[in-house]
């Protein structure tokens, strides 16, 4: 938003500081009144029409006060880049030598102590071009190269630091740095990437087999305890991430029923899984905790000791679930648990674990 009092300010100092040269004939000038009368009516698109009409504001020849009204215009349009354009040509149309001495001092010193004099006028030019190059900066946040980024953040820095020492009056300079640090977090944390990780978990689960012969057919319950050996590739932001995972499950089972009919029992039995899926995080506060909802796919396979006369049927199978996981992570360590139910298991399918994230 532009302010109606900001550019009468200009206006009487320019007024003052040319008075009786060229100035005040500019300013008093049809096409100048005209374009500034659509300025404070809001038609800000007609009144940069009559300064391109009557001025030449693609050079350095306009006068520092069609630059200023051109440069509120552009910014009320919201053209932050062109405005801040004009306000650092009105600067050296105006103040040239000062303020090639006050940068000057202050990238030799790299601070603002010792800058001298400055103008009062030129420091709240200052100040403006500190909050249009934050605009502008947030405008395009998300395609500036690492170089601009790193112009305009030193470009900010120096004015900044400039306002602070002789107070740049009209302008919040701590209200705008705070803005633009918190829309930089935003924007960095909102920014989404690849993500990979190594994971070693325990994990255990209760599943059915099904012991059959020509007259009995009985299913026998079987326990899986052991290790499981993966990994993630994930991509997502500060917020949410979308992840798919496997790992290598090594485990040792019971297996076994007795019943009136069958009696059958085996310890230390040899089952591997591949357990798969996809995932999505959720971290409700962004940072370290996380809860997953998770589509888990188990393909199973026993070396199951058959019985004479008798057949192990669904010693291989795949089933399929859905499950929660509970996570905590610091840059290079996840802590994790999932809770699954998984269609045909006797229990939930449960894992504990921890993950390397490289």
């Amino acid at each position: 938003m532009v302010l109606r009092s900001s550019f009468y300010y200009f206006f009487v100092l320019f007024f003052s500081l040319y008075a009786g040269v060229v100035f005040p004939q500019v300013v008093r000038s049809t096409p100048f009144q005209e374009a500034y009368n659509l300025f404070e009516s809001r038609q800000y698109q007609r009144s940069l029409n009559v300064l391109n009409q009557k001025f030449d504001l693609e050079t350095s020849r306009s006068p520092a006060p069609v630059t200023i009204l051109a440069g509120q215009n552009y910014e009320a349009l919201g053209n932050f880049e062109r405005a801040k354009s004009l306000y650092e040509r009105a600067i050296d149309q105006a103040f040239r030598d000062d303020h090639r001495r006050i940068v000057g001092s202050f990238r030799e010193e790299g601070h603002a102590f010792d800058i001298g004099e400055v103008p009062r006028i030129l420091s709240k030019l200052y100040g403006i071009l500190v909050r249009l190059y934050s605009l502008y900066y947030k405008q395009n946040l998300g395609k500036l190269s690492d170089a601009e980024k790193n112009q305009l953040d030193e470009m900010i820095y120096m004015f900044s630091e400039i306002c602070f020492e002789v107070d740049c009056e009209g302008t919040n300079i701590s209200e705008i740095l705070d803005d633009l640090d918190s829309v930089k977090q935003s924007h960095e944390l909102s920014q989404f990437s690849w993500s990979r990780n190594i994971s070693l978990s325990i994990i255990t689960w209760k599943d059915s087999l099904t012991l059959s012969s020509e007259s009995v057919s009985q299913e026998i319950e079987s326990t899986a305890k052991g290790s499981c050996i993966g990994g993630e590739l994930g991509y997502g932001n500060y917020y949410i991430r979308y992840a798919g995972s496997f790992c290598f499950a090594s485990t040792r089972a019971s297996v076994g029923k007795d019943t009136e009919q069958i009696s059958y029992f085996q310890s230390d039995v040899t089952v591997n899984a591949l357990v798969f899926g996809p995932t999505i995080y959720w971290m409700p506060n962004g940072g370290s905790a996380s809860i997953g909802m998770e589509l888990l796919g188990v393909y199973r396979s026993g070396d199951y000791t058959e019985p004479d006369g008798f057949e192990i049927l669904e010693s291989t199978s795949l089933n399929f679930g859905l499950g929660l996981s509970l996570n905590w992570s610091t840059p290079s360590w996840t802590l994790f648990s999932k809770l699954n139910k998984v269609a045909g298991f006797k229990s939930s399918f449960y894992q504990v674990g921890i993950k390397y994230n490289f």
